[in-house]
């Protein structure tokens, strides 16, 4: 339906609107003074609509800036008449007059918010007709039918999310739709989770259900704060590992090795053993323990994101999206912000859902990176970052990111703008900020100092001109009308604008240096990374120029070089002779990688084998579909044209396998993450596959030690064999060992995050 079709300019809506108000039977009532007011304020609105959409030989005019400005002037007029209406006016009259008069207003005042978030954003060089404009602001009023896409569960939080394509006059805009979520506070948290795992059907996590409440039965914020820290400790400590849950749940010393130092912090050193035993060599009580520490895991998540982002409990948590996506297109940032808007969809199952669409950033994203993607260049020339206008939006976004209290910033939440010519010449373009929906909590400089990723005005270093003017236009009354739709609360919004006062009073106490568009390029990234002073001494945080803009730093932690540990589980391990090295001094043989190929080919195969009858590939397992062909194409090509015989591969061709096997591994993480227990057997198959594909490293061999002839794993399993004959030490003294092992072995320590 076209957008002239479904509002006709939007003014007949707000017609029919009126006229349902003036025509509820008044009686003898006589109108007040507020209600006049209202009246007047409303119609003026509708004769403006309908001079700025009157067709002009026949076609309706684009709207341009004088009439943008005089439009959102009368909404706000509009708005603010019927706000001055309702004002204390709590409950609904007992006349049915009454009753009828405050709902035909609050339908009203529902339109005019929407339409006004719609138009906030807007500028003449959009080219935007008025009709345009409030369709797209009134789409979360119709249902979007999607009931032949697949619903996809991603994130800590399990948020839904469905790709979209919406189409307006502005053209095609791709994203995704992420459902409706609230904060929620440790009562509900709980009791979720003993609805999920009831007392009576899992007596072996009856002590791991007791370590959540206090003496009185009471759910423990404290004991919480712990388990958060626990958590992130064995999350360290697999990783470190490079384990899942799926790997230790039959090896029970690799089990007692992880689970020790949990264990023990939860049940103390001396209890540590016996609250062990009842799970070793019962795989299905481990699946259990396993699920139960992973539900543990999301609950620890949703209550920290509430309470260190001080949300209000029962707000919408993708709300916050759009409110910070609105405030940045009010100040003119829309661009360094992925765009978002409240919308509704049917589901396959003809199910309405209420969420969020928030528009696909473009760009290079730091957690999946093709083996060809150009932020690799940047990584290897860092100097490409030092480009004025990359350096303007790192600083925009600092300062959005602080005044809407989004402590989320880190490096894997933006996307990179990167260009790259026919040459291999690459150019940085700027900067997107996504998921933004840790924003507008009511925490205060003081709480983002001790924690988060987002950088208190005293720490930020430069402020643009134009960025500084525009939050100093910003006021309540225009932060309320702004977030009026998005149950922002008061606490929240007054947060909101002390965070504001924070930042003009560091500019006006030279904390902050304000610059314009032009000196940007006289000031390195370098000296802008570098920590800021506080109280004389450099500040313990980083800002957002070194969090986003350091990207070689970025690129190693994300992706950092194999260590000699991850090749714990590669069979090659047991053929003494054959020293294995990942360092950059090894080389790679083409014998090597095609045994890969082939075990990679005979996994596609297999996967194609159990595919269920009607089942549609979710987007976590097309990409590692991709990345498996991508190498298996890569080895293809090295043995068609092969080196000299005995001869490594070239450096070039090993670095863009390196880069290949990378890809391979971060998809295959992604494809376990999304598929933690499945039940089918096209599911089992899939998620094994996985396992063996994380932990799949070209292998790279030391020339001194070890010669391409050498590589015969011929007699692997037979040594594999004898070695799981030989004798294994008591169960007892299996765990005392691994304790000794945690406390003397720092590789299996736990630290922090």
């Amino acid at each position: 339906m076209a957008d002239k079709d479904l509002i006709k300019s939007g003014e007949q809506t707000l017609d029919v609107a009126i006229e349902d108000l003036l025509s509820v039977d008044a009686g003898d009532h006589v109108n007040s003074a507020k209600f006049n007011t209202m009246e007047t304020a409303l119609r003026e609105l509708l004769t403006t609509m309908k001079s700025l959409s009157e067709p002009v030989e026949g076609k309706e005019p684009v709207l341009d800036e004088a009439g943008l400005n005089q439009l959102k002037q009368k909404y706000a007029a509009a708005i603010n008449s019927c706000n001055a209406y309702t004002k204390f006016k709590f409950f609904d009259r007992k006349s049915g007059y009454g009753k009828g008069r405050l709902q035909c207003v609050r339908t009203i005042r529902s339109l005019l918010e929407r339409d006004l978030a719609a138009l906030n954003p807007v500028h003449q060089e959009d080219e935007r007709t008025l009709s345009s404009v409030i369709a797209f602001g009134r789409m979360d009023e119709a249902v979007l039918d999607v009931a032949d896409k697949d619903l996809v569960t991603v994130g800590e939080n399990s948020s839904v999310r469905l790709p979209l394509e919406i189409t307006t006059d502005a053209g095609v805009e791709k994203g995704f739709f992420t459902e409706e979520s609230r904060a929620e506070d440790l009562e509900t948290l709980f009791s979720k989770l003993q609805q999920e795992f009831p007392k009576k059907e899992n007596p072996e996590l009856k002590k791991f259900l007791g370590l959540l409440y206090d003496k009185d039965g009471n759910p423990d914020a404290g004991h919480l704060n712990i388990m958060n820290s626990i958590f992130k400790n064995l999350h360290k400590s697999m990783k470190d590992s490079n384990l899942t849950f799926e790997d230790i749940k039959y090896d029970e010393e690799e089990f007692i090795a992880q689970m020790m130092p949990l264990f023990s912090s939860l049940f103390g050193r001396s209890r540590a053993d016996k609250e062990m035993l009842p799970f070793l060599d019962h795989p299905e009580k481990k699946e259990k323990l396993f699920a139960y520490l992973e539900a543990m895991d999301g609950l620890v998540s949703n209550y920290g994101m509430t309470v260190t982002g001080k949300l209000a409990v029962g707000s919408s948590v993708p709300n916050r999206n759009v409110a910070m996506s609105r405030v940045a297109d009010a100040m003119g940032l829309g661009h360094i912000i992925a765009k978002a808007k409240k919308i509704s969809i049917t589901d396959k199952d003809g199910h309405v859902r209420n969420g969020v669409f928030q528009e696909t950033a473009e760009g290079s994203d730091i957690r999946h990176m093709k083996a060809d993607d150009p932020l690799f260049k940047v990584g290897d020339h860092p100097e490409l970052m030092n480009d004025p206008e990359v350096k303007r939006q790192i600083a925009d976004l600092q300062v959005l990111d602080y005044l809407c209290g989004n402590n989320d910033r880190h490096e894997g939440n933006v996307i990179y703008k990167v260009a790259e010519d026919e040459n291999g010449n690459v150019r940085v373009l700027g900067i997107t900020g996504i998921d933004n929906d840790r924003s507008f909590g009511k925490i205060t400089k003081d709480d983002i100092r001790g924690f988060g990723f987002v950088t208190p005005p005293d720490m930020m270093k430069v402020i643009r001109q134009s960025t500084y003017d525009a939050l100093c236009e910003i006021t309540k009354e225009k932060a309320k009308l702004l977030l009026a739709d998005l149950s922002i609360s008061e606490d929240e919004i007054s947060a909101f604008m002390k965070r504001q006062e924070d930042i003009v009073n560091a500019v006006k106490k030279g904390e902050i240096e304000l610059l314009s568009d032009e000196q940007f390029a006289q000031r390195n990234l370098k000296d802008l990374r570098e920590k800021a002073k506080y109280k004389g001494k450099k500040a313990l945080k980083e800002n957002t120029f070194e969090i986003v803009g350091n990207i070689s730093g970025i690129i190693r932690k994300t992706s950092p070089e194999p260590e000699e540990k991850d090749l714990q589980y590669n069979k090659a391990r047991l053929v003494s002779e054959a020293k294995f090295r990942k360092a950059d001094n090894g080389s790679m043989y083409p014998d090597t990688l095609a045994a890969h190929a082939d075990q990679l080919q005979h996994l596609l195969d297999t996967f194609k084998e159990t595919k269920s009858w009607g089942h549609s590939n979710g987007s976590a397992y097309k990409w590692m579909e991709e990345s498996i062909r991508n190498v298996i194409q890569a080895v293809r090509e090295v043995q068609e044209n092969p080196p000299q015989q005995g001869a490594p591969i070239p450096a070039e061709t090993a670095e863009k396998m390196d880069r290949l096997y990378r890809q391979m591994r971060l998809a295959s993480s992604k494809y376990l993450i999304e598929h933690p227990s499945p039940s089918s057997p096209m599911g089992v198959t899939r998620r094994e596959g996985a396992l063996s594909i994380y932990r799949m490293y070209p292998v790279r061999l030391d020339e001194s030690r070890v010669k391409v002839r050498e590589l015969d794993f011929s007699g692997v399993s037979a040594q594999n064999n004898n070695a799981l004959k030989e004798k294994k030490p008591g169960l007892r003294q299996t765990i005392r060992n691994a304790k000794q092992k945690a406390i003397e072995n720092p590789e299996i320590r736990l630290g922090d995050h």
